[in-house]
């Protein structure tokens, strides 16, 4: 009742909005911050929202303070590092989402340890009422392209890593409460099988320069907040110079400056 109160005085928003400071009792002793997401506002479209005459969808969520348990698997008496596991909403990730912004270490050294690895995700999704996601960074480490090994370039641990890794996806993908995520950078290394596994394959491109001017703008905002560029200066988001019109004035130079920087 007390966040509704709040979204009724003050309706009209121009994309996403936290709130971490409150003037209600119950607000102020109990809640962290409120805030406007997911408003899908383009540059272009330069009308306010009215939160009265919009469909809203309220989330009440508590963070997870506990940090993570670490998963070890024992090889030749030596532990292992093989997961971290996070129980969600986590409060190392709060934030992390918003930080990211689009347009549009697993790493083993055996076939051997590669499914004792998935053995233990095993564990994991046999439990039917857990969603579990499973993502493995640098996926190349693990998936290098078997063709490679003809040419003599891979060593004959690594093709085993990969029909190991080939194996057990094929393994758990039955189970409908796992999801595998990877990231790669270099994608022309990957083995074509691994490839052809995915249901979905994402390219995520160089950033554009709205994108750019948001990452200047959150590191700088950082920067200040840590004084370590002193003192503190106004900074504009771009919607902010979009509705001004991108006119330049004493308010306005220094995001102007920014915008061009980004270009």
């Amino acid at each position: 009742m007390s966040v509704l109160k709040l979204l009724n005085r003050h309706n009209i928003v121009f994309g996403d909005y936290k709130w971490t400071e409150f003037d209600d009792v119950f607000l102020n002793s109990n809640v962290q911050s409120v805030s406007i997401v997911d408003t899908e506002l383009k540059l272009k479209e330069r009308q306010p929202i009215d939160l009265s005459k919009s469909g809203l969808s309220l989330h009440i969520f508590q963070l997870n303070e506990e940090g993570p348990s670490i998963e070890n698997l024992e090889e030749e008496n030596e532990d292992i590092v093989a997961a971290n596991h996070w129980v969600l909403p986590a409060a190392e990730f709060h934030g992390l989402w918003e930080s990211l912004i689009y347009d549009t270490e697993v790493k083993s050294q055996s076939g051997k340890l590669v499914s004792k690895m998935f053995q233990k995700i095993q564990e994991l999704i046999d439990d039917k009422d857990a969603l579990v996601f499973v993502l493995i960074d640098e996926v190349e480490s693990l998936t290098a392209a078997r063709s490679a090994f003809k040419a003599g370039t891979e060593p004959s641990d690594a093709i085993r890593v990969v029909n190991a890794v080939l194996m057990q996806i094929d393994h758990i993908k039955r189970y409908p409460n796992v999801v595998i995520l990877t990231t790669s950078n270099i994608t022309e290394k990957i083995d074509m099988a691994f490839v052809d596994r995915a249901d979905i394959k994402q390219y995520i491109g160089p950033p554009s320069a709205a994108a750019i001017f948001r990452i200047y703008l959150s590191c700088l905002e950082e920067l200040m907040k840590c004084q370590i560029i002193y003192p503190r200066q106004h900074l504009l988001s771009l919607r902010e110079l979009e509705m001004i019109g991108f006119v330049e004035n004493n308010v306005s130079r220094l995001s102007l400056v920014l915008k061009e920087i980004s270009r």
